[in-house]
């Protein structure tokens, strides 16, 4: 049996939706709340699978905590563009959405969100960053209502074996090989649970078919914007070298220009490199 990847979010998403006590357990071992959740609720356990080849559809887990607010949890493996106002603009409608016409500002309650990266946000910030809304020189709070917690899975590897801290355990659980998620196990309670409703999950056909169709759909994308990058790597050179041709001989013909046009990247990489040691290539001579 292959292992499910919980960093895929379709199985991230199963994996907690589908298991309370897991829910609960890593909402506590990342946020300090002033006390314990005695109820919970997934305000959206369902999966759009119409919409599982949309990679703009964003499998959170979204719950509401009786006298805690509500807190977002999301897993986010790459950092795009936007991202961080993405996540920023996701926190603001949760907590503008408590209030209806007529309620009090002081029934809001606060909103965490808590973000599981691939990519780091920072490279000179801690596994696990807590952000708030403070004040910039004495640094007090001007609500604690707004928290947002990163969770940087790439510095896991970087933390000592001796830090056994619950939100490091996840992380390690998330990131593990099979073996390595067994030996966690063995000396946490929660990390069984969480490695047996793993198991379990990567067992389920459904279950699999839903995380296939979604990895798939995630490499094509993945492969799309890659072919894109290098494309526009290979159009960029080509419209460098056509100037500084142009600086040399003057004015490219149209049949010059084309051949710099359709030139791959390692034959325009020749090329320039020709230009800068004084040579006019053979190909684009007149």
């Amino acid at each position: 049996m292959e292992t499910l990847d919980p960093k895929l979010d379709v199985v991230f998403k199963m994996l907690l939706t589908r298991n309370e006590p897991l829910l609960r357990a890593m909402i506590e071992a990342v946020l300090t709340l002033p006390g314990p959740i005695t109820s919970l609720q997934v305000l959206n356990p369902e999966l759009p699978k119409e919409q599982m080849d949309d990679k703009s559809v964003v499998l959170d887990v979204r719950v509401t905590m009786a006298g805690h607010g509500v807190v977002d949890i999301e897993m986010q493996t790459r950092m795009l563009p936007g991202t961080t106002s993405r996540f920023l603009y996701y926190w603001a409608r949760e907590y503008a959405n408590q209030l209806t016409a007529g309620d009090s500002y002081t029934t809001l309650h606060p909103v965490y969100s808590v973000l599981w990266l691939g990519d780091n946000l920072h490279e000179d910030t801690p596994f696990h960053s807590r952000y708030r809304v403070a004040e910039h020189t004495k640094g007090r709070l001007f609500s604690d209502n707004l928290q947002i917690h990163t969770l940087e899975l790439k510095k896991v590897a970087q933390l000592p074996a001796s830090n056994q801290d619950a939100d490091v355990d996840w992380g390690r659980f998330l990131t593990a090989t099979d073996e390595e998620r067994r030996v966690l196990a063995d000396r946490s309670p929660i990390m069984k649970t969480a490695v047996d409703a793993l198991t379990n999950l990567s067992l389920d056909p459904e279950a699999q078919r839903i995380a296939w169709e979604r990895d798939r759909n995630e490499r094509g994308w993945r492969h799309m914007m890659g072919s894109a990058h290098q494309e526009g790597q290979r159009t960029g050179k080509a419209a460098t070298l056509a100037r500084q041709l142009a600086k040399k001989v003057g004015p490219l013909s149209a049949e010059q220009r084309a051949r710099v046009e359709a030139a791959d990247e390692a034959t325009l990489d020749r090329w320039t490199d020709q230009l800068f040691d004084g040579e006019l290539p053979e190909a684009l001579k007149r």
